[in-house]
């Protein structure tokens, strides 16, 4: 047996031996076979049989299906350090052959004023060199206001401040609401946001300055990301349906924030109020499935993955290239 192999019988024996697990649950090392296979030099997973099983005669056995191995295309995100809501909607629907990895930036404490979201950015250098060793093939800056706080047409300075330390193509946030709200022709926009009005007023000006009107807006009003956090989807859910007519009133509804759960409710909203839905997860989650070239009909995220794969592609390029 090769020497990796030995360890890692070895390992299992100890964890086995640690955890308490009787033979039987799930058999000891001194009563498992291991499959034995060429393919395990090549990142395949050597895993018990099933009990009462055998392998005598040794010839290789391998399950393509349950083995583990990280050929898979890959996305990195940097996230503000207090976010708890990307990771649980990515993996919600991201493909299976889509890996996503996760760094955090730093800031002294988790506010909601402008201040604090840019205090994030002298960390961002350290964030972007760390998630560049995952070998990612695009970046995410998953952070809506802390990408347009800067100031109008500085949107895109931190996707290539990115580019600059890591040579891996980058996308914020903010470039990837308005390349989505560009490719379902969405001009005028009733807005929903966890931010206090300082930031309200400046998402206002920024999307103005890209061509978006918006013509309302409701907001939870957080002053802290942990109460953020505390917004289930349903929630807000129901405050669009309270401005349902002046939702209908426009081209579509926008849900900004990366902190603030919305994707599992998007398809009923749009079918509800027959407009189209627009939230800073989504918007992100697709920037950088279309940098990778990979489908997303089909995963339930409402009509902006639907769309005709170069009706997105064009709008992610003309945002990623905006300086």
């Amino acid at each position: 047996m090769p020497a990796v192999l030995t360890s890692l019988a070895k390992t299992t024996r100890d964890v086995y031996r640690y955890s308490g697990r009787r033979a039987g649950s799930i058999d000891t090392a001194d009563s498992v076979e291991y499959k034995e296979s060429s393919a395990c030099n090549q990142g395949c997973v050597r895993r018990p049989l099933p009990a009462g099983s055998s392998n005598g005669n040794k010839k290789p056995v391998i399950d393509a299906e349950n083995i583990l191995n990280n050929s898979k295309r890959r996305i990195g995100v940097l996230l503000p350090p207090g976010n708890v809501s990307v990771e649980r909607e990515f993996s919600s629907f991201v493909p299976d052959n889509v890996a996503v990895n996760y760094n955090r930036m730093s800031r002294p404490v988790s506010v909601s004023t402008k201040n604090s979201m840019l205090s994030m950015l002298p960390s961002l250098e350290r964030a972007a060199r760390d998630i560049a060793q995952c070998n990612p093939e695009v970046i995410l800056f998953a952070c809506t206001s802390g990408s347009f706080l800067e100031g109008r047409g500085r949107e895109d300075e931190i996707a290539q401040r990115i580019r600059e330390y890591t040579g891996i193509p980058a996308v914020t946030t903010s470039m990837a609401v308005v390349a989505a709200l560009s490719a379902l022709r969405l001009k005028r926009v009733y807005m929903i946001t966890p931010y206090p009005d300082e930031i309200n007023d400046e998402e206002v000006a920024f999307l103005a300055h890209y061509g978006v009107e918006v013509t309302g807006y409701d907001s939870f009003r957080c002053e802290i990301t942990d109460l953020t956090a505390a917004v289930s989807s349903e929630t807000v859910a129901e405050m669009a349906r309270k401005h349902r007519d002046e939702i209908a009133s426009g081209d579509g509804l926008f849900i900004s924030c990366t902190q603030l759960l919305t994707m599992d409710q998007i398809e009923a909203l749009e079918k509800e109020f027959d407009r189209s839905v627009v939230t800073s997860n989504q918007a992100t989650l697709l920037a950088g499935l279309k940098s990778l070239g990979v489908p997303t009909q089909g995963l339930h995220a409402g009509r902006l993955f639907e769309l005709p794969a170069t009706a997105k592609s064009r709008a992610v390029s003309a945002a990623a290239s905006v300086s």
